[in-house]
């Protein structure tokens, strides 16, 4: 049984978002112990329990930096050799290949690449090592985060984010502090808080919108997340990010009225 729940990442990820922190039971955690003796023991391609794989990628979800946005985009490609050591893979092309780590050390960088395909219920999983394609893949993957860090770096994003993860978080310590009874310390640090983050929506409007569009895309609606995602893709190739909320506001009312429309 998985328990969890969102919170950012550390400051040092820089334009990193949240991730679902997770815990299990004992027996989940035995499991996981299990696999990754098992990981530890093979040095080539492996193919990973879909269970297992689900425990180190259930903390990733969309956003910037190693366990972000660019790790998921699901694009590569790749053909296993003919001598691999498991014969299930030998000359198997694989698709939709997303970077991750076998350790679920999500901080780090990537050291392998998680594919679409399955064999026999089990997730195939290629180390990046040594493997001139997935190395060239990860060369461009990171390229491609230096690019977006700067463009989010120039609209204030950085430090509008550490604004809001500090509301975010006396939030939080304000809600667990209220099931015992009225917690004054925690309200006055809350109340600070949303003062800062209020003035940082003036001192970096363009990294508020870019927070708006992140709101959007976390929507439980799938075309409203993904008028979000499009407009935060936008903003991070360092589009305007007024007008990219613009465009997403006016494709999810677009959205909305047809849903009316047709109900």
């Amino acid at each position: 049984m998985l328990q969890g729940r969102t919170k950012y990442f550390p400051p040092s990820l820089g334009t990193g978002r949240r991730i679902l922190y997770v815990w299990s039971t004992a027996k989940s955690r035995e499991n996981v112990e299990h696999y990754n003796f098992l990981i530890s023991c093979i040095p080539l391609d492996i193919i990973l329990p879909l269970s297992y794989y689900h425990l180190m990628s259930i903390m990733l979800t969309r956003g910037i930096g190693m366990g972000g946005r660019a790790m998921k985009n699901g694009k590569i490609t790749y053909t296993f050799a003919t001598d691999c050591a498991i014969p299930q893979l030998r000359g198997l092309t694989v698709t939709g290949g997303t970077f991750c780590r076998l350790d679920g050390a999500w901080q780090k960088e990537p050291d392998a690449v998680r594919f679409r395909e399955r064999i026999e219920g089990r997730a195939i999983v290629a180390r990046i090592a040594d493997k001139p394609e997935l190395e060239a893949a990860l060369m461009a993957h990171k390229q491609a985060e230096s690019e977006i860090a700067a463009n989010l770096a120039a609209i204030g994003w950085p430090a509008y984010q550490a604004v809001q993860r500090a509301a975010e978080n006396a939030r939080e310590s304000y809600d667990r502090a209220s099931e015992y009874g009225y917690p004054a310390k925690e309200a006055a640090a809350m109340r600070i808080t949303d003062e800062a983050l209020v003035a940082a929506r003036v001192q970096y409007p363009l990294a508020a919108a870019y927070a708006r569009a992140e709101g959007y895309s976390e929507a439980a609606n799938d075309q409203k997340a993904s008028a979000g995602r499009r407009a935060m893709e936008a903003i991070e190739r360092g589009a305007d990010a007024l007008a990219a909320i613009q465009i997403m506001e006016a494709e999810w009312s677009a959205a909305a009225e047809r849903a009316v429309q047709n109900a």
